[in-house]
């Protein structure tokens, strides 16, 4: 029976996952998004339990898992700021658990990402760096599309978040880059 760092992280991310959730459940702000979330703790439960029986496969649905939820938070959050105004009239405090569980979501990414592009077999080295690559890429055109609609609106986004989707795609092509030593 092992127990590494990975194991760890991805059983403090389902507990931290379900606690979310219940938590805004009993705040009364549940909505679909947290069913996924919900979701997501049993793939981490499971990764836990995979990563002491010492398989690999479960590192790209992780890495899959932690970007997937990192952009529902981002959804969930800007949606609930702009029901309440907070996006565009007041200055934006949100609550430090927020900045935590995304900083978590990071974490649990580069871990999954660490051992599953270095340690497993090829493919799932190259399965875990597609996890990866793609939902980068497809955040990167969700951020773009979002800023140029902003700019037809006759409102300007701020800048931050543009450069924020061109770091997403150099990260996308990277990694795909390196899919391509793999597979030669």
């Amino acid at each position: 029976m092992r127990v590494e760092v990975t194991t760890i992280t991805y059983a403090v991310a389902g507990l931290v996952t379900v606690s979310w959730s219940i938590s805004r459940a009993v705040e009364g702000i549940y909505n679909i998004y947290d069913v996924v979330m919900d979701s997501a703790a049993i793939v981490w439960v499971v990764s836990s339990y995979m990563s002491i029986k010492s398989k690999q496969v479960q590192h790209p649905f992780a890495a899959l898992m932690s970007l997937v939820l990192l952009w529902l938070l981002f959804i969930t959050i800007s949606y609930e700021l702009e029901l309440t105004g907070f996006g565009t009239y007041m200055p934006l405090r949100l609550p430090p658990i927020v900045y935590g569980y995304a900083g978590l979501l990071i974490f649990v990414c580069y871990v999954a990402y660490r051992d599953g592009a270095t340690k497993p077999p090829a493919y799932v080295n190259i399965l875990t760096r597609l996890f990866v690559a793609i939902p980068l890429f497809l955040w990167f055109l969700q951020i773009v599309i979002g800023y140029s609609y902003g700019f037809i609106e006759g409102y300007s986004p701020p800048i931050w978040l543009l450069l924020f989707a061109i770091i997403l795609l150099i990260l996308a092509i990277r990694i795909i880059h390196r899919i391509k030593t793999i597979y030669k």
